[in-house]
């Protein structure tokens, strides 16, 4: 378990590195500090034990993928709204099978522009999808692609087999 804080430590420091554009040692020490007492305050709330089963350094490759398809998603996002858009919901099925990189998923549904998770039962994630006024019920049902795009792809290597 204290591996995972150092890890959840490491990861944080770096957030608040990239949030605040500068790397100084002092912003680097501040950014420490701040991850750690974060950490240790949180401590009984973040269920470390359930993010054993994560293979962290995939993970960091996935939050830097994570913000490229942000800006993506919300130029996609204008063009649609331009063009005329319509909101359905659609519930979508994920192979994902450890909690913390699920909620991870639903999470970065909600992240990307032209999506909101609603909620996640099981292996199944409703989603609120804005899409194109000239989708029929075909491309209502296969959505799932389009709503989890590379995201599922890149969690699932970053779940560990247990």
């Amino acid at each position: 378990m204290k591996r995972n804080m150092i890890y959840m430590v490491i990861i944080f420091t770096i957030i608040w590195l990239v949030l605040r554009e500068e790397f100084t040692l002092a912003s680097v020490l501040i950014g420490f500090a701040v991850s750690t007492v974060c950490v240790l305050f949180c401590r009984k709330f973040l269920p470390l034990e359930k993010i054993a089963g994560v293979n962290y350094f995939k993970f960091f490759i996935y939050i830097i993928y994570l913000i490229g398809q942000m800006y993506l998603g919300a130029i996609s996002a204008i063009r649609l709204v331009v063009k005329g858009a319509k909101a359905d919901v659609v519930e979508i099925r994920t192979d994902i099978t450890n909690d913390f990189l699920k909620v991870m998923l639903a999470n970065s549904i909600t992240l990307v522009p032209g999506s909101v998770t609603l909620e996640v039962r099981g292996d199944k994630i409703v989603v609120l999808l804005l899409h194109e006024k000239t989708w029929g019920l075909l491309e209502l049902a296969n959505a799932s692609d389009k709503v989890k795009g590379g995201l599922e792809d890149k969690l699932l290597k970053a779940q560990k087999e247990v």
